[in-house]
């Protein structure tokens, strides 16, 4: 069950969306009598005779089941004849519809494919965050303070974050220039950060939930996502999004959108994506035991941090002949984030207390620049091998 809550600017997703497989089966069977059939029906139409002479009903009319409106014999002689066989006809017909288009693909492993729209539709704002509410294997554990607290980082199966291998188009994806040095969930860890592409730039996501070391190595103990970005050749869309909590703090905006345009005439394309978020931070801290003069809520490490992330991504090709073709990938995003740290209170050794007489509340602050290209030529039938270089 997914309930929505929209109320003005604010909108809350509240449980997890279940997938549906519902099936609609319909069978018609014309039936005839065989001549054996038929004396069999003569049969019970003449012991039904017997007992209604016995009860002194018309030895004629048998007993009419309750409803039906039509005697026994009026139903028979309604019932058609098969000329020459007594064989039954039938004919079945079927109708499926999927209702969580999450499939799987018949593989050497097994491979869950999400498509992008089902992505969208969780109103997450990034892929990391819709991923987790889509794959029960996949967690996003709250960020903790600290470099921690700047990016958020993906598990699958409760493994360590680094024992995910993330490809995009089948690449792999450079690591994070984000270290986890302060302890948390995934302390030691610099996993790939895919919150920087855009979600309006994938076509699905292909994951492997199962370890895929055997075909990828060590980096996918814990599984495998591939991300497939569109590959469309004309048209695209703009979309805006407005969310928040109902205690009146973290309101963020976030808008992206696509569009694609073709390449030539041989079926080339070029698909541009870009993404735009804005964050406030929240405060979940509560309020402190110690009476402090900086204020009952001093300590604000507990919510989400202030940041600005744009994102933009190019996916493009343009074929080479019949069994080649050139393509790119590539992707930039840029990121300014800043998060109140725990508080150092007067007497603590990391406390200037000619500065700062009753302590402070330090701000850590990140700015990153992300990109990544991918391109080359890649073909079909040299001597019976795909090749890429």
């Amino acid at each position: 069950m997914c309930i929505d809550i929209k109320s003005g600017k604010y909108s809350v997703s509240v449980g997890k969306i279940l997938a549906v497989a519902i099936s609609a089966l319909t069978v018609e069977i014309p039936i005839g009598h065989s001549k054996a059939a038929t004396q069999v029906d003569h049969q019970r139409e003449t012991i039904g005779t017997r007992e209604a002479k016995g009860r002194g009903a018309n030895p004629h009319v048998a007993a009419t089941p309750s409803g039906s409106g039509r005697t026994r014999k009026e139903r028979h002689d309604q019932r058609p004849l098969l000329v020459g066989s007594a064989a039954e006809s039938v004919t079945v017909s079927s109708t499926h519809r999927r209702v969580w288009d999450t499939t799987s693909r018949r593989t050497s492993a097994r491979v869950i494919v999400v498509p992008g729209e089902r992505l969208l539709q969780t109103g997450q704002v990034s892929v990391i965050s819709a991923l987790e509410q889509i794959s029960p294997s996949i967690s996003v554990p709250n960020a903790s303070t600290g470099t921690n607290g700047f990016i958020r980082s993906l598990q699958m199966r409760g493994l360590s974050a680094d024992q995910v291998l993330i490809l995009v188009n089948g690449k792999r994806r450079h690591i994070s220039g984000n270290f986890n040095v302060i302890d948390g969930p995934n302390t030691g860890t610099e996993p790939a950060d895919i919150s920087l592409i855009p979600m309006s730039a994938i076509d699905h996501i292909e994951i492997i939930n199962d370890g895929a070391t055997a075909l990828y190595g060590q980096e996918a103990i814990a599984g495998a996502i591939n991300i497939v970005l569109k590959d469309k050749r004309k048209g695209g869309g703009l979309h805006i999004q407005d969310s928040g909590y109902y205690a009146g703090d973290g309101v963020g905006i976030n808008g992206y959108g696509d569009y694609a345009l073709s390449l030539g005439k041989s079926g080339g394309y070029l698909d541009f994506a870009a993404q735009i978020t804005h964050q406030q931070p929240t405060n979940r801290s509560g309020l402190t035991s110690q009476a402090n003069p900086l204020g009952p809520d001093v300590n604000r490490a507990l919510g989400i941090p202030r940041s600005m992330l744009e994102t933009v991504s190019a996916n493009g090709a343009i074929p080479l002949g019949d069994h080649a073709e050139f393509y790119t990938t590539d992707t930039y995003g840029h990121r300014d984030v800043s998060e109140w740290v725990l508080t150092r209170l007067r007497d603590d050794t990391n406390n200037v207390r000619a500065l700062y007489p009753y302590g402070f509340t330090p701000i850590m602050t990140m700015s990153e620049d992300d990109f990544q290209v991918n391109g080359g030529v890649r073909g079909t039938h040299l001597l019976g091998w795909d090749w890429d270089a």
